[in-house]
């Protein structure tokens, strides 16, 4: 059957009946309120279904990355490869003679212990190794009685860049250590007793405590005795600590140039000679339990690919983990880094009743500019200023600034689409140079 084509007179009448209904519909009286105006920012909860759709492509990318890590001790028993983890950690500790049994003396303070269990990742996310150590319950040391002095130099996230600039301009190899058990080289000035570990108490001595020699994981003077001995040893090497930043060496001698970065655990070195390199490494072996990596491709939380260019650096995986941990995995992004229209001061507002987790987050923020130098402005100006205070309507905003890197995160992963990262140049020139806004008359 043929439908017949509508006339114009038909369409002029079907459009005023349109205009007529319209007109005859009731005003509304409400006035519309948007989450913006009234503050409330919450992320919005996707069920399961939605999960691995493609509207959502961050969640989907995130579920398949991310796998739970044991929180107690009591799961990790139940898992083989935390339950090897754990006694490996013991037995180097055995091994290291980090502590010695003994029954505790009426007037010292005993510290307790807890294993803690992480995943090893590789740049990819899947998973490389299970991680068990043992840590000390550091917050119930008492000043004065088991430990002094606590204070450790931290590197700078630019003195990090600076190097790596440096490395990639002169075409220098850049290697990468890892020293296995870091702290436990640390030697302690004061007496300290320890709990036994769960798990592997002395079936003989169940009621003695551990008097410790060396330092372990926890406690509050670890990271100072750790340092102080490497940088001991690296001093004793003709290395010079930097005064910028105790956590960076040099070494010149003749026609030998090197550096060397220190964090923690981590150490980058990269140098014009790499038989110097090697002879480095092969003498901080004897002394450290140190393990050379290469060529440097994941260091703190920042990916590293080096091409014949430069070096791409992102850090997709931290900005993945810190969106996991504030709950905000798989929410809308915005078009900017800030919010417009708001306005922080440190003395409007209710003051957080704990403001631990803002501090915490606000500081993720601080470092996720290393490679993304575009939001500094906004974490700096409208978060980092006011962190004494942590006022409620700070931490919206805050969460507010961490899904402008949702959509970089999920673009560095596939860097086809967008390729949102910062790139060293090995061509640059390395010549001073100094900016000024005030006009010299």
């Amino acid at each position: 059957m043929l439908i017949p084509h509508p006339s114009v007179g038909s369409q002029d009448s079907a459009q005023l009946n349109l205009q007529a209904a319209a007109l005859s519909l009731p005003e509304s009286s409400s006035k519309i309120i948007t989450r913006s105006q009234t503050g409330n920012l919450k992320p919005r909860r996707f069920p399961g279904f939605h999960l691995y759709s493609t509207r959502h492509p961050l969640q989907a990318l995130h579920a398949g990355l991310v796998s739970p890590e044991p929180r107690t001790y009591s799961q990790a028993v139940s898992i083989p490869e935390c339950c090897a983890a754990m006694d490996s950690e013991f037995q180097s500790l055995l091994k290291n003679e980090t502590w010695s049994l003994c029954s505790l003396p009426p007037d010292k303070n005993l510290v307790p212990c807890k294993w803690d269990f992480k995943l090893k990742r590789r740049p990819d996310g899947s998973i490389e190794r299970h991680k068990a150590r043992l840590v000390a319950v550091g917050y119930l040391q008492k000043n004065g009685i088991d430990f002094l002095k606590t204070f450790s130099p931290v590197i700078k996230p630019s003195t990090v860049r600076m190097v790596l600039a440096l490395a990639i301009s002169f075409q220098w190899d850049i290697r990468q250590l890892d020293v296995s058990n870091a702290f436990l080289h640390g030697l302690l000035e004061e007496e300290v007793y320890m709990s036994q570990p769960k798990g592997f108490v002395d079936p003989a001595h169940p009621h003695f405590v551990c008097k410790l020699h060396k330092s372990i994981y926890g406690l509050k003077q670890a990271p100072r005795a750790w340092f102080h001995h490497l940088s001991t040893a690296l001093l004793a090497l003709g290395f010079h600590s930097s005064q910028v930043d105790p956590s960076l060496f040099t070494y010149h001698l003749q026609n030998i140039h090197a550096f060397l970065l220190v964090y923690v655990d981590d150490i980058l070195v990269t140098s014009n000679d790499q038989n110097f390199v090697s002879s480095l490494i092969s003498q901080l072996q004897v002394e450290f339990a140190m393990k050379d990596l290469g060529q440097l491709t994941y260091f703190l939380g920042i990916q590293a690919t080096r091409t014949s260019t430069g070096l791409h650096l992102r850090q997709t995986r931290y900005i993945i983990n810190l969106l996991d941990r504030v709950q905000l995995t798989g929410i809308r992004p915005y078009r900017a880094p800030c919010v417009s229209g708001s306005k922080l001061s440190k003395f409007d507002g209710e003051l957080l009743s704990d403001p631990s987790e803002y501090r915490h987050t606000v500081g993720a923020l601080q470092y996720v500019t290393l490679t993304r130098p575009d939001i500094s402005y906004s974490v700096n100006q409208l978060v980092l200023q006011h962190v004494p205070t942590s006022l409620k309507h700070q931490w919206i905003i805050t969460l507010s600034e961490k899904r402008w890197p949702t959509k970089t995160s999920f673009f560095n992963t596939f860097p086809p689409l967008y390729n949102l990262q910062i790139y060293l140049l090995r061509d640059i020139q390395l010549t001073d140079s100094a900016f000024s806004e005030i006009n010299l008359l």
